[in-house]
């Protein structure tokens, strides 16, 4: 998974402004500043990031995380036992629901701010064009060296969902590649043999508006540094006039814009709670 939402060739392909005006060190400052107004606007993030909370207990057996869409729960304690994440239930709601199987079975509200929480949530998308499947069943634990029948298309650091027939679902970072028949992943849940591995990225609607939203600030920048420029020559009595330079720009940022506000259509906000 890329580490931006786009990348500087599309930034440059949507708004066509070279090198030689904005250099790739801008370009990059400018996607980076995209990407956290989208953060904002949505209330998510799209890639997986980690959160930690402290918050009161409930007095029963559900909890929510602030953030979401909630993808895979790290540790959770109550108090100071640790409850094992397998026998939480999860929603990409963020609600947690602790088994009867649990270490403890409720959220203890007798003081406050003693629920731990950490876990990963984020917006993304399966890419199942990049895909394997498990080899052997696998038990949940940190550093788990999973056999598969090929890694192609997976990278270190790639972000993978993983879940089977039994049940079991997350979402995980592969840590690195053994060879090409394994990866190295951090699991909360066991897997049984044969269970999908899929590659997930960040949404194409997303790629895009990070593209087009970058394209629109260096658009405005291009135009604002323009403003020394001569448009006019005198020469003797002859008069030459070449047409303001940012003519063409007011049309491309148009229609950027015009994108823009039907991509923002497409992608809903993620609600938080309070």
């Amino acid at each position: 998974m890329c580490a931006n939402y786009t990348s500087i060739a599309d930034v440059r392909s949507a708004c066509g402004i070279a090198s030689t005006e904005i250099s790739d060190a801008d370009v990059t400052k400018l996607i980076l500043s995209a990407e956290g107004a989208i953060n904002r606007y949505f209330n998510t993030s799209f890639v997986p990031k980690t959160e930690i909370e402290t918050v009161d207990g409930t007095g029963i057996d559900t909890q929510f995380t602030r953030r979401g869409p909630l993808i895979r729960l790290i540790e959770l304690k109550i108090d100071s036992t640790s409850i094992t994440p397998d026998y939480v239930y999860i929603s990409k709601s963020g609600k947690l629901k602790l088994s009867t199987n649990a270490e403890i079975i409720y959220f203890n509200k007798s003081y406050p701010q003693l629920i731990s929480i950490k876990y990963s949530y984020g917006r993304v998308e399966k890419n199942e064009d990049v895909s394997t499947t498990t080899s052997n069943a696998e038990v949940a634990g940190d550093s788990t060296t999973v056999e598969v029948p090929s890694t192609t298309g997976l990278s270190q650091y790639d972000y993978i969902s993983i879940f089977g027939m039994d049940g079991n679902q997350e979402i995980t970072q592969i840590n690195s590649l053994v060879e090409d028949t394994s990866l190295n992943l951090n699991l909360s849940h066991p897997h049984e043999a044969g269970s999908s591995i899929v590659l997930v990225e960040v949404p194409a609607t997303v790629q895009r508006l990070a593209a087009v939203l970058t394209s629109l600030m260096m658009v405005a920048r291009i135009v604002g540094q323009s403003y020394t420029d001569i448009v006019g020559y005198n020469i003797g009595p002859m008069h030459v006039q070449k047409g303001e330079p940012y003519t063409q720009w007011r049309e491309t940022a148009s229609q950027l814009d015009k994108e823009r506000k039907i991509l923002i259509e497409k992608i809903p906000i993620t609600l938080a709670v309070a």
